[in-house]
Parts: C-alpha cells; sequence; structure tokens
C-alpha cells in the first residue's frame, strides 16, 4: 500500500494522471490524495476521485513523507496550465522541490523533431526550374 507523501499516478487519456498521496486527515473520513486538475487546480481529493476506477501505481516512494505532504498542501488553490503547471510540475515540486513534466517535455521534443524534419524536407525538396524544367518536359512530349 502507499504511504504518506507517495507519487502515485493511473493511465489518463495515454498519459498518466499523478497525484502525491497523503492518507487518512484529521478530521475527514476516508483516504486522501493531492491533485492539479484542469477544472479546479490544486485541490484536496478522496482516494476514490483520483482513481477513477482505474489501476494505481506507485511512481515514486517519498523519502520524507511528511515534507512532502507539506508541500502539497502548501500548493492547494493553484491553476492547472496544461503547457505551465500541470499534475507531473504538481507531484514533482511537491516531490522533489522543483516542477518538471517528463510527458510534456517529450511531447514538445517530438514537435521540434517534427518541424526539423519537415522543414529539412521543404528546404531540400526540389523545385521547378523554367528554363531546365521546360527543356525536359519538350523532350519528354517529342517522345511520349
Amino acid at each position: 500500500m502507499f504511504r504518506l507523501g507517495d507519487h502515485i499516478g493511473r493511465a489518463k487519456s495515454g498519459f498518466t494522471h499523478e497525484a502525491i498521496y497523503v492518507g487518512a486527515l484529521l478530521g475527514l473520513a476516508g483516504v486522501w490524495v493531492v491533485q492539479n486538475t484542469p477544472d479546479r487546480g490544486v485541490h484536496l481529493a478522496p482516494y476514490e476521485e483520483f482513481a477513477n476506477d482505474q489501476p494505481v501505481r506507485l511512481i515514486t516512494r517519498a523519502m520524507d513523507g511528511p515534507l512532502v505532504v507539506e508541500r502539497a498542501l502548501a500548493r492547494i488553490g493553484r491553476t492547472y496550465s496544461l503547457l505551465g503547471y500541470n499534475c507531473q510540475d504538481f507531484a514533482r515540486e511537491a516531490l522533489f522541490g522543483t516542477a518538471s513534466s517528463p510527458e510534456r517535455e517529450g511531447v514538445v521534443v517530438l514537435g521540434l523533431l517534427a518541424t526539423i524534419f519537415v522543414g529539412g524536407y521543404a528546404a531540400t525538396r526540389p523545385t521547378y526550374d523554367p528554363n531546365v524544367d521546360r527543356q525536359r518536359d519538350r523532350r519528354r512530349n517529342r517522345c511520349g
């Protein structure tokens, strides 16, 4: 089972939705996580809401659970941004003190590579030279 401050995740639309496990909280029934979602930003949520009937897995075991939970709770209310501060940014910031999103960075790298490839192809693609191609076309028409 999960421990206080563990970095957990589940599948969501081909990516991994991530959160910080905070367990039972004084005065609140059930088990809780802190997550970052587009509709609510960083917020406290029941574990069942986070799981959404999907298997949940451990991503990173927290070395200092109370510190991770303190960081996670301190970020409640922060706004979600797909490219600026998503669930991965939040979970890694709570865990390590620095926000980062490997999935977003991977998508950006793939996008840059695709741009370079397509741009490079367009730049090296032969263009129509009226002088050369007109003569070639005439020869083809004579032979054809």
